[in-house]
C-alpha cells in the first residue's frame, strides 16, 4: 500500500516580487513565439502588476490597498483528514483548503412561517348567532345564480343553436352587400345574446328565494311534509372565511338524511372540499341514528329553467354529485362496521 500523505507544503510565491523584478515586456517578446499561450500569460501578469499598484521604492504593495490574498499567503495550504471525505473550500487567505467535514459546506434554508396559514375545518353552524348561517345561505344563493352562466353557455354552444346561426349568416351573405352584412350581423348577434340573457333570467329569481324561509321549509326527499323543522347547516371554514356549505335534515322515522343544498365557493372547487362536507354530513347522520343519505329531488340546484335538451351539462353534474354521495355513504358504512 502507498504511504499516506500527512501534509503537503507549498512554498510561498509572491506575485508582486515577480512582477517588479522581471521585465515582462522583454520576456513576452522573447518567448511569445517559442512558448504556446505565453502571450496571454504575459498580458495577464502585466495587467496584474498595474492593478496591484506597486510602490516604486520598496517594490511592495501600496499601504492604502488591502493585501492581496494571492501575494501574501499564510501557512501551509494543504491538509488531509482521512476520517471524512475531503471537500475543496477557500480559506480566508485565498488559498485552497480541503475541508474536514461536508457539514461546513452545507446551509439549511429557513422554513417558511406556518403561523399565517389558516386552518380548514368543518363545523355545524349554530342557529344563534346566525352569522354563519347567513353566509352559508348567501353561498348557496350564489351557486344557484351561477347556473345562469352555465345555462347561457349551453344555449350558445348547443349544436342546434350553432346550426341555426350558420343558416342565418349564410342567408345574409347571399342577399346582403358586404357593407350591410357587417352591421346586420352585429345586430343579429346582439339580439341573440339578449334573448339568451332573458331566457336564463329565471335562475336569478330562484337564487332570490334562498333565505331563512326556504331553510325552514318542511319537506323530505319526496317533497311531502314529513321532514322535521330542524335543518342542519354544515360549513367549511378556511380560517374565518366560509368557503363551503351543506344544508340537510334528518328524518328519524325513515332513518335517512336528505341533502337540500351543497356547494363550494367557485375558486375553491375541485379541491376536495365538497367531498369533505359530504363526509362530515355522513358523520352527523350516523350520529343521529340514521344509516342512509341522499339528495332531495327538489334540492337548491335541481330546478331547471331551460328545456331538457339544453340541460345535458346540468344532468351530468347531478349524476356526479349523487355518485360521490353514494361513495361517501359506502365508506362510512365500512368504517362504522369495522369498529
Amino acid at each position: 500500500m502507498a504511504p499516506q500523505l500527512a501534509s503537503l507544503h507549498i512554498p510561498q510565491i509572491k506575485v508582486a516580487e515577480i512582477a517588479n523584478e522581471w521585465d515582462l515586456d522583454v520576456v513576452g517578446r522573447t518567448f511569445s513565439d517559442k512558448v504556446p499561450g505565453y502571450r496571454s500569460t504575459s498580458t495577464f501578469l502585466t495587467t496584474l502588476r498595474s492593478n496591484l499598484q506597486l510602490s516604486a521604492a520598496g517594490g511592495g504593495i501600496s499601504p492604502s490597498l488591502p493585501p492581496s490574498a494571492i501575494s501574501t499567503p499564510t501557512a501551509s495550504a494543504f491538509t488531509f483528514d482521512h476520517s471524512n471525505p475531503p471537500l475543496l473550500s477557500i480559506s480566508a487567505s485565498g488559498m485552497p483548503l480541503l475541508a474536514a467535514s461536508a457539514a461546513t459546506m452545507t446551509t439549511t434554508a429557513p422554513m417558511p412561517p406556518q403561523d399565517d396559514i389558516p386552518e380548514l375545518n368543518y363545523q355545524v353552524a349554530p342557529a344563534d348567532p346566525p352569522e354563519d348561517r347567513i353566509e352559508a345561505l348567501k353561498l348557496i344563493a350564489d351557486s344557484v345564480a351561477q347556473q345562469r352562466q352555465t345555462a347561457s353557455r349551453a344555449v350558445i354552444l348547443h349544436p342546434a343553436t350553432l346550426a341555426v346561426s350558420a343558416v342565418i349568416m349564410g342567408m345574409m351573405m347571399h342577399f346582403l352587400e358586404f357593407s350591410m352584412l357587417l352591421t346586420t350581423a352585429a345586430g343579429v348577434i346582439t339580439a341573440g345574446l339578449l334573448a339568451v340573457r332573458m331566457y336564463t333570467a329565471g335562475y336569478i329569481s330562484l337564487a332570490e328565494k334562498i333565505d331563512f324561509k326556504w331553510l325552514e321549509e318542511k319537506s323530505n326527499g319526496n317533497g311531502s311534509p314529513n321532514g322535521n323543522r330542524d335543518p342542519i347547516v354544515l360549513v367549511a371554514k378556511w380560517g374565518d372565511e366560509i368557503i363551503g356549505a351543506l344544508v340537510m335534515r334528518v328524518v328519524k322515522r325513515e332513518r335517512r338524511g336528505y341533502v337540500r343544498a351543497w356547494t363550494v365557493k367557485l375558486k375553491y372547487r375541485h379541491k376536495g372540499i365538497g367531498r369533505g362536507l359530504l363526509e362530515e354530513a355522513a358523520k352527523v347522520v350516523w350520529g343521529r341514528g340514521s344509516r342512509m343519505m341522499e339528495f332531495e329531488h327538489d334540492h337548491a340546484n335541481a330546478n331547471r329553467v331551460l328545456p331538457d335538451f339544453f340541460n345535458g351539462g346540468f344532468e351530468k353534474n347531478e349524476a356526479k354529485a349523487r355518485a360521490m354521495l353514494v361513495e361517501v355513504v359506502a365508506e362510512t358504512k365500512r368504517e362504522r362496521s369495522s369498529r
